[in-house]
C-alpha cells in the first residue's frame, strides 16, 4: 500500500496519507478513499457519476 497512489474520485484531491483518509469504500472490486466525510457521502448517493470507466479513461489517455 505504500506505493499505491489514491485520489478522492469527488473532488480530485490526491490522498497523501491513508491513514487520515475517510473510507474505504468498496465499488465495482475497486477501493475507493476520501479526504472529507462530505465527499464520501455524495459517493455513496451516486457512485456512478464519480467513477470513471475503463473506456473513458483509455479516450482521455489518447487525447
Amino acid at each position: 500500500m505504500a506505493n499505491e497512489r489514491y485520489v478522492d474520485p469527488v473532488c480530485g484531491m490526491e490522498i497523501t496519507n491513508i491513514k487520515d483518509a475517510i473510507g474505504p469504500i468498496e465499488y465495482m472490486g475497486k477501493k475507493y478513499y476520501f479526504c472529507e466525510v462530505e465527499d464520501k457521502e455524495k459517493f455513496e448517493k451516486n457512485p456512478m457519476k464519480y467513477v470513471k470507466s475503463k473506456k473513458e479513461e483509455k479516450v482521455k489517455s489518447m487525447i
